[in-house]
């Protein structure tokens, strides 16, 4: 089955246990690419996307902030801000530092990135990442 018909699947599933909400999402990576640390230096990699899948929605009434959660998880990775005005299409930013998460609502399209690892020195357990997926929009 097609990826954009799993989406539409899922996202029509999730609408109807989600409270009903103006600006809900579900997101699901497409390609996740970064760095990993074998022992003896450091390689690119793609990482493995299957179960990256988010739902945004927004935090409060007031259509400026808005928080990300993996499917999955009882409480969101992201809080994030609207950087357009509240009643059009919403961009999110989202993060710090070492994580971070953008969204456009116009292009239904996200970014989530992992910035820790090479930085803290050569370790197995972090790895740097970009991640990109699109977005469906719970009706």
């Amino acid at each position: 089955m097609p990826l954009h018909v799993r989406h539409a699947i899922l996202a029509a599933l999730l609408s109807q246990s989600l409270p009903a909400e103006a600006g809900q999402f579900f997101c699901a990576a497409d390609l996740s690419t970064g760095f990993k640390f074998t022992g003896t230096g450091w390689l690119s990699t793609n990482f493995i996307v299957t179960d990256m899948r988010f739902t945004i929605a927004p935090a409060d009434s007031s259509g400026s902030t808005y928080t990300v959660t993996k499917l999955g998880e009882a409480y969101p990775t992201h809080r994030c801000t609207n950087d357009l005005p509240p009643g059009g299409p919403i961009h999110l930013l989202c993060g710090g530092l070492g994580s971070g998460f953008v969204f456009n609502e116009a292009t239904l399209r996200f970014q989530e990135t992992y910035g820790f690892g090479f930085i803290d020195g050569d370790s197995t357990q972090d790895t740097p990442a970009i991640t990109i997926g699109k977005c469906s929009s719970i009706p």
